[in-house]
């Protein structure tokens, strides 16, 4: 009987890895950069502009929460309720000739469970402010 149990354990298993689609070489290597991307970084101020301004479209686009306050330092959401997943909260502060930055994400753990994606979608909308390189498929909504 327990061999049984085994084998129907190892079986679903298999099954399970065969149904998840393999990752190419770049999305193995976006997902690489995306784990190692800060919540807070610095960028040149001739580079801040551009990159406040994918921060609002992305933030407009993919959080399910809309934009409550947008200025020229900060960029927040809705605050979370049962019915949103994700609220985000972006700052940005000059400092000499550098723009300072800091993304934070919140997430509905109590209806939607595990926090650990909230941390995927910062880090995702980090990197594209960074770097304007976006693969869309990997941002939770």
């Amino acid at each position: 009987m327990k061999i049984k149990i085994a084998a129907v354990v190892i079986g679903i298993s298999l099954a399970f890895v065969a149904c998840t689609p393999a990752l190419t070489p770049e999305e193995a290597t976006y997902l690489d950069r995306i784990n190692k991307a800060p919540l807070t970084f610095t960028l040149p101020k001739d580079e801040a502009d551009k990159a406040w301004g994918r921060i609002q479209a992305w933030v407009a686009l993919y959080s399910p929460a809309k934009i409550r306050v947008a200025s020229d330092f900060i960029i927040q959401t809705e605050s979370l309720r049962v019915d949103l997943k994700y609220a985000y909260i972006v700052t940005r502060a000059p400092k000499g000739e550098v723009m300072d930055f800091t993304i934070k994400c919140d997430i509905n753990s109590f209806v939607y469970g595990p926090a650990d994606k909230q941390y995927r979608n910062a880090r995702i909308l980090a990197h594209y402010a960074m770097t304007a390189e976006l693969m869309p498929k990997f941002i939770s909504q």
